[in-house]
Parts: structure tokens; C-alpha cells; sequence
């Protein structure tokens, strides 16, 4: 069992010794950091990972609520309250990373645990719903993008698809996105039939290359790529991200088809599409 990393900020001896000893007793594994203030807490987790904040309401540097606003996305930030007047910044929390409880007696040590195990399933939560929130919000961008590219494409007139990959460039905040021929298996000696570039990058000397491509499939065999280049940040492609570019993917091949066979309807002969994700 992975051991329980605590951060322990100026908090009072007594309730530090009753803390390990209510996780000894449920039988945690876990390792304690102690430090004497905000400036040495954020030192700590420059140098260390934890699984939780543990502080008090009145830290010799002032109040931990700038401390938990810096921490409380990466971590659950427990605050005692012991003795601090009424209306001060922890009685009324702005978001719900911040937990705010009072020490639990000194007859029941036992309640740290209970105490440390609901703060950390809050945070969990709260960030789940969180996450829930931000994964909404990028599948409509997604999705508004998709119809900005299908409406591009309806009005293109000289098959000429840059409007579309400028839409992708500045959706996914990428550093390139083109259109390839497969004449060669190597990457980069495969000519770009067509390419936009992120303004003030040139993605050949990036120090990283995080690629995703979707291919193109034409009636007659032959494939083109339309790929996503990062090189200034490495990158995991996520599922949305995927289904847009195979949405794209989609309606560029529809509109080829549309364009080069007289008389045939939008969605006529559509092929499908396969994808390669690299990273390096």
C-alpha cells in the first residue's frame, strides 16, 4: 500500500502527535512533512508530492487561504480552525478545495482519520465534477468547430481547404496542421499538400513533437493524412480531440467527393478513416 504523503503546515504539536497516532491506529501507511510556514510549504511541494494539506487558520505569514488557492487544484487542503474570529477568510470558503473543521478532541484522536479521509473524497469529488464540467465545455467548442469546418468547406470554391485547417489550429492551440501525401512511410519526407502554422512558430526546430493524424482514403486506394503537430508542448491526445480530427477527416473526403464526381450528394461514398497517434 502506497503510503499516505502529508503536508503538515505550522500545525500544533498535540494535534500533530494525535494525527499520527489516529493513522497508526486505523493502520495507514504514511509519511509526515512538517513545515513551519507558507513559504516553506510551497518549497515542499516544489520538491515533493502529497496527498493532502493539513494547516491551521493563523500561520505565522498570515492566513492560509492564498496558500490554498495557489494549492488546492493539485491537492485537498484540510485548515483547523481553532480560536479564529468570526468572519475571518476560512469561515467562508470561495471554492471547494478549501475544508474548514475544528480539531477534533483531544479524547478522540481517531477523528483525525475520519477527519483526513472525508477532506481528500470532497476533493475528489469536487474535482471530478469539475472535470465532468470541463469535458462539457470542450465537446461543444468541439462540436461548434465541426459545423464551422462543414460550413467552410460548403462554400469552397477553388478546393482549397486552409480556412478549415485554421479552424483546427486555433481550436486545438497546436503549432502545425496540414495535409500529406503518403509518398513515403517517413513523416517528414512526405510532401504537405496543404499547411497552416501557429504565428511566430516553426515547428521543424520545436523541441518536441506530439503528432495525430487521421487518414484520408480515396476511392481508389490512395491515402492523404490530415495531422495535428505540437512542438512546443508534449502531448497525450484525448478523445475529443481524436473525434474532431476524424470528424474533419470526414467531411474534407466528402467534399473531394463532392467536388470531383458530378452530380453525386454530399455524403456520397465516403470512406473510412484510420489514425496514428506518435509522440517524441
Amino acid at each position: 500500500m502506497k503510503p499516505l504523503q502529508l503536508l503538515l503546515v505550522s500545525l500544533r504539536p498535540d494535534w500533530c502527535e494525535s494525527l499520527s497516532k489516529s493513522l497508526y491506529s486505523a493502520g495507514y501507511a504514511y509519511k509526515i512533512k512538517e513545515v513551519g510556514n507558507k513559504k516553506e510549504a510551497l518549497r515542499a511541494c516544489n520538491q515533493s508530492k502529497y496527498d493532502a494539506l493539513i494547516t491551521c487558520c493563523c500561520l505565522p505569514d498570515g492566513s492560509p487561504t492564498d496558500l490554498v488557492q495557489v494549492l488546492g487544484n493539485t491537492m485537498p487542503c484540510l485548515v483547523i480552525r481553532d480560536g479564529c474570529p468570526a468572519g475571518t477568510a476560512t469561515d467562508t470558503p470561495s471554492f471547494s478545495t478549501l475544508e474548514v473543521q475544528p480539531p477534533p478532541a483531544t479524547h478522540q484522536p481517531r477523528a483525525w482519520v475520519g477527519l483526513v479521509e472525508n477532506t481528500i473524497r470532497r476533493w475528489e469529488n469536487a474535482m471530478a465534477a469539475q472535470l465532468d464540467k470541463q469535458t462539457g465545455n470542450q465537446r461543444k467548442l468541439y462540436d461548434k468547430a465541426a459545423n464551422l469546418c462543414a460550413n467552410e468547406l460548403q462554400n469552397i470554391s477553388n478546393n482549397t481547404p486552409e480556412n478549415v485547417l485554421e479552424i483546427i489550429l486555433e481550436v486545438l492551440e497546436v503549432s502545425r496542421v496540414y495535409i500529406r501525401d503518403t509518398i513515403s512511410e517517413n513523416f517528414r519526407a512526405s510532401p504537405f499538400v496543404h499547411e497552416v502554422t501557429a504565428s511566430g512558430q516553426m515547428p521543424d526546430l520545436g523541441p518536441y513533437r506530439s503528432v495525430y493524424e487521421v487518414a484520408l482514403s480515396e476511392s481508389d486506394g490512395s491515402k492523404r493524412y490530415l495531422g495535428v503537430e505540437d512542438t512546443i508542448t508534449p502531448r497525450t491526445w484525448n478523445k475529443g480531440e481524436a473525434e474532431l480530427l476524424s470528424t474533419v477527416a470526414t467531411l474534407l473526403k466528402a467534399s473531394h467527393e463532392h467536388k470531383t464526381r458530378s452530380g453525386t450528394s454530399w455524403l456520397h461514398g465516403l470512406m473510412g478513416s484510420n489514425s496514428v497517434s506518435m509522440a517524441s
